[in-house]
């Protein structure tokens, strides 16, 4: 019996003529080497199976085979069917722009997942129709089909719409939505959006720097956005833009039991002549209760900063520690949903994990990149801590698709980007996939935006310099007619 495999967005289709004396049949799934069988029940007469969302960076070294066993108790198997040793590019979806509205830039500039996989939000740095200006695209998944479902964009009437979409961030379930506006009223905000069941996100909160202190506003208010998994508390931050003392901000917003917005605590601003503390990203766990992030400090080197609500809702800091920061680009930090694990990248890619004696360093990943190709990108954790995705925007290599790293072929697109996938058992973390495009091109940057979601099973890379003129959902990926166009894809 032979085992035939074709493959469609996440999807792998697996046919075969059963045997017509069978008694039972069963389909075994490894889906990587080493790997424990899944078995899949079958009827007796089936001679097709399909997998649905499939994880095509955790599953490309996946193998099939179907046990078919007689009436006597004899049991054979299928030749095995190896993935690896197919064209799975078939497998990756491929997001663009709406097709209803001019060409945005840029898409991709910003990028979030829900905790399933089934919503996610792209922000454009242009939205092709005044230099400069944003939008959010927002697709949700509806039986295995992707459409988008409303595109934000800045208010009218209010100067809001430089860097509107310049940074995203989604709750658990989809249904809470933060995005930055860099130059809202000339000083930046960050507004919150939500939306109930098949309704359009609305507008419910805004945030600027004055709700702390009216008369002290900082410029550009809101470098990082980020919302806890229960969609009810958003921390922005800015960073050093008051010279004369040096301050960093870090703002704490809580929605409270009838739906309100607004400002809870101020947990980070810089004392005149203190450090100059500056925070470049962070992160909230599912709850709300653990905050961490990272921070450039001058004239220290830059540190990680840990904070926890207390049971009257106080905000405290946790500990504070400076690594060896071996570059003064690509700073980051994520976190797992429970707020015990965190990983960064400042150079070297490392994952901690929160123990009795507070963080402890569990990976350190110096190979298989040099450190000047990843130390630009954020790396990402998956909400349950087992799947780490490092971007790497820099990397150069023309292999198209998913492989392993004997598949980093000699440079031949010049900063076309690509992403490292790592997996967690237990406390041992082991290497799973090397992640292109299924087109690569030069400059394409994919990796400069990343997201995952709960499990790691759906993987979402933005390459936002790639000039395919295709919109919406699909198209033609070979096309380079619209100069940084941007594109999402989805694994």
């Amino acid at each position: 019996m032979v085992l035939a495999l074709e493959v469609g967005f996440k999807r792998f289709d697996l046919t075969w003529t059963p045997s017509a004396d069978a008694a039972s049949q069963q389909l075994h799934e490894i889906p990587r080497p080493g790997a424990d069988v899944i078995v899949h029940p079958l009827a007796v007469d089936a001679s097709e199976y399909v997998l649905e969302d499939v994880p095509l960076h955790l599953r490309w070294q996946a193998t099939y085979a179907v046990q078919t066993c007689m009436p006597d108790g004899e049991c054979i198997s299928s030749e095995l069917l190896d993935v690896a040793a197919h064209d799975t590019r078939g497998a990756v979806g491929y997001l663009k722009d709406d097709p209803s509205e001019p060409l945005s830039h840029h898409f991709g500039a910003s990028l979030d997942l829900d905790a399933a996989g089934n919503t996610v939000a792209v922000g454009t740095r242009n939205d092709g129709e005044k230099f400069r200006a944003g939008s959010v695209v927002v697709y949700d998944k509806e039986d295995q089909e992707w459409s988008i479902t409303q595109v934000l964009r800045p208010e009218k009437g209010v100067r809001s719409s430089l860097l509107f979409g310049d940074d995203v961030a989604l709750s658990s379930d989809g249904d809470t939505l933060v995005v930055r506006d860099g130059a809202y009223g000339n000083q930046g905000a960050a507004h919150v959006y939500e939306r109930s069941g098949s309704d359009d996100f609305v507008r419910v909160a805004t945030f600027r720097g004055d709700a702390f202190d009216p008369s002290n506003v900082p410029p550009a208010y809101g470098d990082d956005v980020a919302i806890s998994g229960d969609g009810r508390w958003v921390t922005v931050t800015h960073g050093c833009w008051r010279t004369d003392d040096r301050s960093g901000v870090l703002d704490v917003y809580h929605r409270d039991d009838s739906g309100e917005w607004g400002l809870y605590q101020r947990i980070l601003n810089t004392p005149d002549g203190g450090e100059q503390v500056c925070p470049v990203e962070v992160a909230v766990d599912e709850e709300g209760a653990r905050i961490v992030a990272a921070m450039d400090a001058v004239p220290a080197d830059p540190e990680i900063r840990t904070w926890s609500r207390d049971s009257e809702g106080v905000w405290h800091e946790l500990q504070d520690w400076r690594l060896d920061w071996t570059v003064t680009s690509g700073r980051s930090v994520t976190l797992s949903s429970d707020g015990t694990r965190m990983a960064t990248n400042n150079g070297t890619p490392r994952v901690f994990v929160e123990g009795s004696a507070g963080w402890a360093e569990e990976l350190a990943i110096h190979d298989p990149l040099p450190i000047e190709q990843w130390d630009i990108d954020p790396v990402r954790l998956s909400g349950d801590g087992s799947t780490l995705i490092v971007p790497a925007s820099q990397e150069s290599s023309n292999f198209a698709g998913v492989g392993g790293l004997s598949h980093r072929t000699l440079p031949g697109q010049v900063t076309a980007g690509a992403a490292f996938v790592f997996s967690r058992s237990g406390s041992t973390w082991t290497f799973a996939s090397f992640v292109k495009q299924p087109h690569p091109d030069h400059r394409d940057s994919m990796g400069g935006g990343v997201a995952v979601d709960e499990t790691g099973t759906v993987l979402a890379l933005a390459a936002r310099f790639e000039d395919s003129d295709a919109r919406g959902f699909g198209g033609d990926q070979s096309d380079n007619s619209q100069d940084s166009a941007g594109a999402v894809y989805l694994y």
